[in-house]
């Protein structure tokens, strides 16, 4: 019996699901200073996106960034569950860091990592 995670292996690293959308995103939060949300990267599965704090450039290509943020999914989908909803993992690639967590616990996730959104609901998307 496969499982969400042999699955999601089975793509990796070829992995092309919405490449586009993914290396919009990581455009944006490296060229901003406030973070950017990918809500429901995977069923269920949410991406806080941004810079890392003094990062300077030169940034390495936007494939590389995007690989990296997949291994980090791969790598949050191997811990315990309750992290996930309680907080996320958090990762960071040559000036870029990446907050995996439950697309349930995306309002605590945004709250506490300072990231509120400025239009009420809008993070609940």
């Amino acid at each position: 019996m496969l499982t969400y995670l042999d699955v999601l292996r089975g793509w990796s690293p070829a992995w092309t699901a919405m490449p586009a959308r993914l290396e919009s995103k990581l455009a944006r939060a490296r060229a901003q200073d406030e973070p950017v949300l990918y809500a429901h990267f995977l069923p269920g599965l949410d991406l806080l996106l941004c810079a890392v704090p003094g990062a300077r450039a030169p940034y390495p290509p936007l494939a590389e960034l995007r690989q990296r943020c997949v291994e980090s999914v791969l790598h949050a989908l191997e811990q315990p569950c309750l992290r996930l909803e309680t907080g996320g993992c958090w990762y960071e690639h040559n000036g870029l860091a990446v907050l995996v967590f439950a697309s349930g616990a995306r309002k605590r996730a945004l709250y506490e990592f300072g990231a509120v959104p400025a239009t009420p609901g809008r993070g609940d998307r």
